[in-house]
């Protein structure tokens, strides 16, 4: 292959990989933060300054995070929390009231063994079958404004264009260093 072919090619590559990145970062990336931010003040103006929805009131209990960045060749969000509830709803039947309380009673008890036993590991399979995942949103009650889970679903999506971003980024930097190799 002649190498001024090649090199165009890649060039081409880097130009449609340089025009992904400004738009995912001039457009969604951008407007999912300025989205999550307007909703959280939006939340805080309708509580009517008796309820506000900030740092200081944060739940500090330890727990496990929702959420995990996987590194390879290209970045990956793990998202457990949803894993965690689509198990849940594929494994679980339509039980009887009892047969819900008897679950619950069942997994109190295997919860409290796992917490007695924090040393241990704990694989994920346990993890999704204990209910050990907890969406953070629950730390402001269970009766949380609508426009809190908006800014909250912006700043998910926000999360998932900053992976997106950092792996074209990693692309155009491959690119860029085969280019100056020819």
């Amino acid at each position: 292959m002649d190498p001024s072919n090649h090199k165009d090619i890649l060039t081409e590559q880097l130009l449609h990989l340089v025009d992904q990145y400004e738009s995912l970062a001039n457009t969604s990336f951008r407007t999912n933060f300025i989205d999550g931010f307007l909703n959280l003040s939006r939340a805080n103006f309708n509580g009517g300054g008796l309820r506000t929805y900030g740092v200081k009131d944060f739940d500090l209990r330890s727990y496990l995070a929702c959420k995990n960045i996987k590194s390879g060749p290209n970045l990956e969000l793990e998202d457990y929390l949803q894993r965690q509830e689509s198990k849940k709803h594929d494994k679980e039947p339509e039980y009887t009231k009892k047969d819900q309380t008897t679950k619950q009673n069942q997994n109190t008890a295997v919860s409290s063994s796992v917490h007695r036993s924090k040393n241990e590991s704990i694989s994920h399979t346990e993890e999704f079958g204990n209910s050990l995942y907890k969406d953070p949103i629950n730390q402001f009650g269970a009766l949380v404004p609508y426009q809190l889970r908006e800014a909250q679903a912006s700043f998910n999506l926000a999360l998932i264009n900053s992976v997106e971003l950092v792996n074209l980024q990693n692309k155009i930097s491959s690119i860029i260093s085969q280019i100056e190799q020819l």
